[in-house]
């Protein structure tokens, strides 16, 4: 009996370490937290339209989820051209943004929808833009064509 008790005990022994090693390796690698899908997004990319002409640069900010970006962009046409936040949605190296609506500084609508490519530290972003103003001047396409390095 003692030596079948000494051998149950030894195997109960060899278990237990067995269990406290996966546990402590899930609980180191469990524990870190997965990468934000928008992290390799976010910056200050510097570049040009895509006809080459040099634009202001373009910053790249956290949306309100881990898998959005934020652009700051200028919206509407002359004296009411505004400041807009355009959200999209990235996944893998691909950037949607959505069909949004903003106002500009003369209550004029601004519709805007397009897409982005991040391809190594080069950004490249193509937004359609529409500003349906309310006076004489009618409506006011436009196209917001950015590729940019950080």
């Amino acid at each position: 009996m003692i030596c079948c008790f000494k051998h149950r005990r030894g195997i109960v022994l060899i278990v237990g370490m067995a269990f406290l090693a996966v546990i402590t390796i899930c609980g180191v690698s469990c524990s870190k937290k997965a990468a934000n899908a928008n992290a390799k997004f976010l910056g200050t990319y510097q570049g040009n339209d895509c006809s080459g002409s040099a634009l202001p640069n373009l910053v790249v900010t956290a949306g309100p989820n881990s898998s959005s970006i934020s652009l700051s962009l200028t919206g509407g046409i002359g004296g009411c051209a505004t400041q807009i936040a355009v959200i999209g949605t990235v996944s893998g190296n691909d950037a949607t943004f959505a069909y949004q609506t903003f106002n500009d500084l003369c209550g004029d609508v601004l519709s805007v929808s397009g897409s982005g490519t991040l391809n190594g530290n080069t950004f490249t972003i193509n937004i359609s833009g529409l500003d349906s103003t309310s006076g004489a001047s009618g409506s006011a396409a436009s196209n917001y064509c950015f590729m940019g390095t950080k």
